[in-house]
This record gives structure tokens, sequence and C-alpha cells, in this order.
């Protein structure tokens, strides 16, 4: 399966964010994605040639805010369990 079709399935789990988030977290710390590959295949994936460039626009602003949120979720997770490992 391919890192964004793996991280697509996460999405569309019916669990809560903070899962998705560990298990998209768990997921690149064992492939070892980096972030700009994160970025590059997210983006990559989302390109029409088709399209023009307006739409080109939006698409890719969509993909980045929807990385941007996965990473935030991310971000949360990972405080949430420094919170939880100091406690």
């Amino acid at each position: 399966m391919s890192k964004c079709t793996f991280l697509d399935e996460i999405r569309k789990l019916d669990i809560p964010s903070k899962c998705k988030a560990e298990q998209a977290m768990l997921y690149a710390k064992c492939k070892r994605l980096a972030l700009a590959e994160f970025v590059a295949l997210e983006l990559y994936e989302s390109f029409d040639p088709e399209a023009g460039d307006d739409e080109q626009l939006t698409t890719a602003l969509k993909v980045m805010q929807s990385a941007a949120d996965d990473l935030q979720a991310v971000a949360h997770a990972l405080a949430n369990i420094g919170r939880e490992m100091a406690a």
C-alpha cells in the first residue's frame, strides 16, 4: 500500500482524531517519512495536469491545509503523550 493510500485509509477510520494522528505518526516513524516527502506526496497525489492554474492552486491549497491539520493533530497527540508521561 502506498504512503498516501495508507494515510488516506487512516483518515477514513471512525476513531477520534487523536488516534488517527497517533497512527499516522507511528506510520511515519516506521517508514521514516520525512516532512518534505509527506508534503511532496500530498501534492503529487492531488495534481491534475488537465486542470487550469486556478483549479490547481485551489486544490494544492486544500491539500496543504489538510496536511497542516494532520500535522497539528500529531503535535497535539505528542503533547498529550508528553503530559501523560509527566503525570
